[in-house]
């Protein structure tokens, strides 16, 4: 008895017939290992065993089509075409009851929020949530208030405070990265060591910025268009599964194991880096916007968390829609010039972005139990090959060809 291995599988026993042949002989390195010792009865006119056998491989079952990888995408965008609705109706309320509404007041306030909702949803979306991006983002417009007053050329002070924020960025991604602490644990260290920086001997200061170019409704406009096309671009990226579990490392999940170094440092990297670099954008929009500087967070981070959470950021890592933060920012930065018009207080903002931000964790809840239950599906192994099967032997539960009688038709 010999293997007989040419593309596809084949057995060759000596002799014509089949009768008192053990079948289940395995070769394995040129040893053989008897398993059991069990008779097939004779099979009249099926010719001789190893034309039957030799001639016709084992054929395994088909595996079953995967689905797409684009369902797990269904969730969130059924949630943000909702998000969009609830975007279409305020701004009509708002324009209905604002005709002489001044473009300035809504795009001055998108720019900069914007930057720190997109910072800290790319930190939760990597699983390193960066709770410092409203005071680096504080930092960086003081100190380019500063910059500017003492002569520097404004691209210059632009450059080198992002330069710093970034630079405070990546030291938090390297802590994150190789090292077990947790990110949010980092960043929340870091904000209070810039935000005490920043108060010994300033704490009541407000530094007054003189006229910049860049302080325009137009400028206001771009920066929140770039927000717009650069979250949607980044949200498509991270749609890709290859990509979201290269710089996702961080996640962690009961049972799952331990990710790789190189892995977990190269998402804290991007993660903390270039949410720190976005939230120095949004301090400097912010100080335009203003045309003064604090020294003190006083820019929000309930509602980068609210937005972020609003537009479906999972705040365990990797999942999040396409233009759920996008819509989200749009969303609250209506409904808060809204409220300032209507002469609202800070604790009525404070009180309704908290409200957002609650039904944000109602989406979050929602966004892993429909995601998780997609994905299980997906990563589902394909259904095992059954049991072989030659031609000329019968299917398994059926009986065997009575004399005279052709086995591989059917003779009923």
């Amino acid at each position: 008895m010999k293997i007989i291995a040419s593309g596809t599988i084949g057995l060759e026993l000596g002799g014509a017939g089949c009768a008192g042949v053990p079948l289940t002989t395995i070769f394995m390195g040129g040893d053989a290992e008897t398993r059991g010792h069990d008779q097939l009865p004779p099979v009249a006119g099926a010719g001789t065993l190893s034309s039957r056998l030799v001639s016709n491989p084992i054929i395994p079952a088909p595996a079953l089509k995967r689905p797409s990888g684009l369902r797990v995408l269904v969730p969130h965008l059924v949630w943000e075409a909702l998000l969009l609705v609830a975007l279409l109706s305020v701004v009509i309320l708002l324009t209905v009851m604002y005709p002489r509404l001044s473009s300035s007041i809504f795009w001055g306030t998108a720019a900069y929020s914007a930057m720190f909702a997109g910072a800290l949803a790319l930190s939760l979306r990597t699983a390193t949530p960066n709770l410092a991006v409203t005071t680096i983002g504080a930092a960086c417009g003081w100190w380019y208030v500063h910059f500017v007053n003492d002569g520097m050329p404004s691209i210059l002070a632009w450059l080198v405070t992002l330069a710093v924020a970034l630079g405070i960025g990546l030291l938090l991604g390297v802590l994150v990265g190789l090292t077990p602490l947790p990110a949010w644990a980092v960043s929340l260290v870091a904000t209070s060591i810039l935000s005490g920086s920043l108060l010994v001997g300033d704490a009541d200061a407000i530094v007054a910025l003189p006229q910049s170019p860049f302080a325009g409704t137009g400028v206001f406009l771009a920066w929140t268009l770039l927000f717009l096309l650069g979250s949607v671009a980044v949200a498509a990226l991270l749609a890709v599964p290859s990509v979201r579990t290269a710089v996702g490392q961080n996640r962690s999940l009961p049972g799952a194991p331990a990710a790789r170094l190189q892995g977990r440092l190269l998402g804290a990297l991007i993660g903390l880096g270039v949410s720190s670099l976005l939230g120095g954008v949004g301090g400097v929009l912010f100080v335009l916007r203003i045309r003064a500087a604090q020294p003190f967070d006083g820019m929000g981070l309930t509602f980068a968390l609210a937005a972020a959470l609003l537009g479906g950021v999972s705040l365990l890592g990797r999942r999040g829609g396409l233009a759920g933060v996008a819509i989200a920012v749009l969303l609250l930065t209506s409904v808060q010039v809204w409220m300032s018009l209507e002469g609202a207080s800070a604790g009525t903002h404070r009180l309704v972005l908290g409200v957002f931000a609650l039904v944000g964790l109602g989406v979050n809840v929602l966004m892993e139990r429909f995601g998780s239950r997609i994905e299980r599906d997906l990563l589902e192994p394909a259904a095992p090959p059954s049991q072989p099967q030659f031609a000329g032997w019968p299917q398994q539960g059926t009986a065997w060809p009575q004399p005279g009688a052709d086995p591989t038709r059917d003779n009923g």
